[in-house]
């Protein structure tokens, strides 16, 4: 299968010819799976090539309401789990070498910022034992960020964007983990809801917001930790404000709001033991990552804003859904082992075995090694669609006043450097370095 027939959603493009220039009204989904149906008008150069910057009279772009056509992960094609990688299968596992074209870098002030966003992190998780506070550390969830946008304009937000990223990671690791969230899609709806409303809340929140009752009486535990990363979260984001532009507020609760609704999804499927089809499954991975909210946060650390015909041109939406792509299927490789122990077959390659067994399979693979080299070879696909992308791209802007073409290599170059950065660390953490994953590496 194709990258582009598995990975890259179809644009429905309507052409308006124009006097002087033919200009044509694309209608598609948000980049990041967005819940609504917009409309953008946008401009082909004398080439007929899309081109990233609206015609000057243009520069407050029309958006068009239409009716919503949009993916819903909650209609995805489901199966039953008829064939699971064995221990054995782990064992034996070759992890592929996985390779990015980009330079892997680290922020200049890491080790100035690691040290406070560490405390902050350590008093976030709270860990149980010393065992556990040592692999934390080893986790270098700040170090994830300093990789990732290693060129952050300002170590405020350069602090404020570790904070926010490593609070997403621990709390993925609830949503994920089968026996916390993982499999209960009403607690994880709930828990979603409470955290939008924070991003929504214009004024301070306290304890009092936060309503854990559905927790109190069957997780007393995780009802007091849920408590504490609301509160903390609730902090964090009253500070960003004070400092994030509102364009990038909204572009950031919207990509949350994306988020949630993939995480429930997922839920929904871990509940009834069963994985999506392929293609359902690439459309839900893609909304259940918090990498694209990174993206959005990358934007406010590079002190950069996107104007919204920018952020919504073809050509910049399948870049950003195409690296997206390679760290999710990038961390799908490294971490399906680790998932797989804990009987979590939301994973690429699990998915791919599993299909296997259906009548009339897109694919056949004879082991659950296929499976994950066939996952690194569109991995390396993917890193080749990314340098493509980014050529075009610029070839297409090169002639644009600086003023105006310097945001969009600064955001290209911020997506490239958080798929080498997000590679490099998958390698690096304690989170996802167990031995087998170093086989071939």
């Amino acid at each position: 299968m194709s990258i582009s027939q598995a990975l890259c959603a179809p644009m429905s493009v309507y052409y308006f010819a124009g006097p002087m220039t033919k200009s044509f009204l694309s209608a598609c989904s948000s980049p990041h799976t967005g819940r609504a149906l917009v409309a953008r008008r946008v401009y082909e150069n004398a080439d007929g090539k899309p081109t990233i910057a609206a015609c000057p009279e243009e520069r407050q772009q029309m958006i068009i309401s239409c009716s919503s056509s949009t993916y819903s992960p909650f209609k995805a094609r489901r199966s039953s789990i008829m064939r699971v990688p064995t221990a054995h299968d782990i064992t034996l596992l070759n992890m592929p070498s996985l390779h990015c074209t980009f330079p892997s870098l680290v922020h200049p002030h890491y080790h100035a910022v690691k040290e406070q966003c560490d405390a902050w992190i350590e008093a976030l998780v709270q860990p149980s034992s010393p065992t556990a506070l040592h692999f934390l550390h080893d986790c270098l969830l700040p170090l994830f960020i300093c990789r990732m946008n290693p060129k952050a304009q300002s170590q405020l937000r350069l602090v404020h964007v570790i904070k926010m990223i490593s609070w997403l990671m621990v709390s993925d690791d609830d949503d994920d983990h089968p026996d916390v969230l993982g499999s209960n899609f009403t607690t994880t709806s709930r828990r979603a809801d409470l955290v939008m409303a924070i991003l929504h809340k214009v004024d301070n929140t306290d304890d009092n917001s936060f309503d854990l009752s559905f927790l109190t009486h069957t997780q007393p535990n995780f009802a007091r930790k849920s408590v504490r990363m609301l509160k903390a979260f609730a902090e964090l984001w009253d500070e960003i404000r004070q400092e994030m532009s509102p364009l990038l507020q909204a572009r950031f609760i919207s990509t949350m709001a994306d988020y949630f609704e993939g995480i429930k999804a997922q839920a929904s499927f871990r509940e009834e033991d069963c994985v999506p089809d392929v293609e359902s499954y690439m459309e839900i991975r893609r909304q259940a990552s918090f990498t694209i909210p990174i993206f959005v946060l990358m934007e406010y650390a590079l002190g950069i804003q996107l104007d919204e015909a920018t952020f919504y041109n073809p050509l910049i939406q399948e870049l950003r859904n195409v690296v997206l792509d390679y760290i999710s299927l990038c961390n799908d490789i490294v971490s399906c082992p680790i998932e797989i122990s804990m009987r979590d077959y939301f994973n690429l390659p699990s998915v791919l075995y599993n299909c296997a067994t259906n009548t009339h399979p897109p694919w056949k693979f004879t082991s659950f090694q296929n499976a994950v080299d066939h996952v690194a070879q569109m991995v390396e696909d993917l890193n080749t669609k990314a340098i493509f992308l980014i050529s075009t791209i610029q070839e297409e802007n090169k002639h644009m006043e600086p003023y105006m073409v310097d945001p969009i290599y600064a955001y290209l170059d911020g997506l490239s450097l958080c798929m080498s950065g997000a590679l490099t660390w998958f390698y690096e953490s304690a989170r996802y370095n167990q031995p087998q994953n170093r086989n071939r590496h």
